[in-house]
């Protein structure tokens, strides 16, 4: 027994009198309480595992208040069920890492693997651990309703502590994005409220768990148009990381500039949008940096006289910047628009060098907005040459970027162009045109589609 009580963890007994208690005898934390003649605070540390010590005298009148024998609380906190514990985290940071980087091929055995062992354990704190793995798993390989259901079981998992509350923090703000992401905003505001409410009655979640569920109200409440409820949130969210974590807090003040410009407080805007932009080019945060970069042209065809004309052979030197993969589409659509400042300056000569630039990073049709690039390069040709038959084989590429069943008010205008260039009595493009304007017709959002391509991914 001495053995047994030096190896005594205070979490573990705790944990396994809550269990007992719950699902064993059916009791309430008053009503042991009373049978123990503890304080319902006392027993509910202990169950929590509040306690620097665990006496085995204090176990022992437990265990006979329970009418259970003291081996039943021993059996799972000896030293070799804590070593086998904590290999299983030892795994599970692993599993992490892998996902982080990408590695999803030959996952599924570890994590299948490591849920077999944990239920044979029976730890359910460390069993949420991996069910964030298995939801992120599966976000990944974009099977959404499997990630959903893993992250809704941690939702519904009573956690104590503070690595599990860590997580469920954690799992909140990734269901909202997973839901934003399918569109579900409704159910995403709610899943964020939740949080909100969690938050309040736990201490001890960390700021940037707190910081990001205001982060993403305020992405979601940009989506919908209630502008007063984002400025409230995106506040709040500088609020809590000022000082305090400066990534989170240039990127909230990003947000803020995109407030203010829809509120009309252009010259706010564009000081805000400067500075959070100055931190995203010292820290090479290129994702954020080409956000930006969109939202100067988007400024600057608004608001022509808020950005100098100057500014722009500054903004060349971005496209230098080499970039991953998935910052590729970013720096494309800020190509674009600087294609098109060329075009409106007449420099047909830099903006034909830009187009064969550009077409170098679309060696397949992989990237979404593709299609634009041609659209431009039909327009600069219908200006220099108005040569038509090579108008139209910039159309015709731009529309192969659409899939036959595409009904999107793009593909529309790809269509409307080479029915002009093809005018005859039977037009297919024009009838396939109407027939798009006509399904969609008075299907407007509630904010610009321009600002919404701007912001950026919820946080978590």
């Amino acid at each position: 027994m001495l053995e047994k009580e030096i190896s005594l963890n205070p979490e573990m007994v705790g944990r396994k009198i809550r269990e007992i208690r719950t699902e064993k005898k059916n009791l309430t934390i008053p009503q042991l309480a009373k049978k123990l003649g503890y304080a319902t605070g006392k027993l509910s540390n202990i169950e929590t595992g509040k306690r620097a010590k665990f006496k085995l005298e204090e176990l022992e009148e437990i265990a006979k208040a329970l009418e259970e024998p003291l081996e039943s609380f021993l059996k799972d906190v000896s030293d070799e069920y804590l070593n086998e514990l904590e290999n299983i985290k030892q795994k599970i940071s692993l599993a992490k890492h892998r996902l982080s980087a990408g590695l999803v091929n030959g996952l599924k055995p570890t994590l299948t693997e490591l849920q077999e062992t944990i239920e044979s354990l029976a730890v359910r704190d460390v069993m949420v651990h991996l069910n964030f793995l298995w939801a992120e798993y599966y976000r990944e390989l974009f099977d959404y309703d499997l990630s959903s259901e893993y992250y809704k079981e941690i939702l519904n998992t009573e956690v104590y502590d503070k690595e599990a509350i860590e997580v469920k923090m954690r799992t909140f703000n990734a269901l909202a994005s997973l839901q934003l992401i399918e569109g579900h905003l409704k159910e995403s505001v709610l899943t964020l409220r939740t949080a909100l409410n969690f938050i309040e009655k736990h201490d001890g979640v960390l700021n940037i768990d707190k910081a990001n569920v205001h982060y993403n109200l305020t992405l979601i409440y940009f989506r919908v148009g209630y502008l007063e409820l984002a400025e409230f949130h995106v506040q709040s969210c500088l609020e809590i990381t000022k000082g305090k974590n400066e990534q989170a807090y240039y990127h909230a003040l990003y947000l803020l500039s995109i407030t203010y410009w829809l509120k009309e407080r252009f010259e706010q805007a564009v000081k805000l949008l400067f500075e959070s932009m100055n931190w995203f080019q010292r820290q090479k945060d290129l994702g954020s940096l080409f956000n930006s970069l969109e939202f100067i042209f988007l400024i600057h065809h608004v608001k022509p006289n808020l950005i100098f004309i100057e500014m722009f052979k500054d903004i060349r030197e971005f496209f230098n910047v080499m970039v991953p993969g998935h910052i590729l589409p970013q720096k494309l659509r800020c190509f674009y628009k600087l294609i098109e400042f060329e075009m409106e300056q007449e420099n047909y000569l830099i903006a034909q060098e830009m187009l064969d630039r550009c077409k170098g990073y679309l060696s397949d049709n992989s990237i979404k907005d593709g299609y634009k690039l041609y659209l431009l390069e039909a327009r600069l040709i219908r200006i220099t040459s108005m040569d038509e038959e090579a108008e139209m084989v910039a159309l015709e590429k731009a529309l192969t970027y659409f899939a036959p069943s595409d009904r999107s008010l793009q593909k529309a205008a790809v269509l409307s162009q080479l029915g002009k260039l093809k005018a005859t009595c039977e037009n297919t493009f024009y009838e396939e045109t109407l027939s798009i304007f006509d399904e969609v017709y008075n299907k407007q959002g509630k904010i610009d589609q321009t600002i919404l391509s701007l912001l950026p991914n919820a946080r978590y």
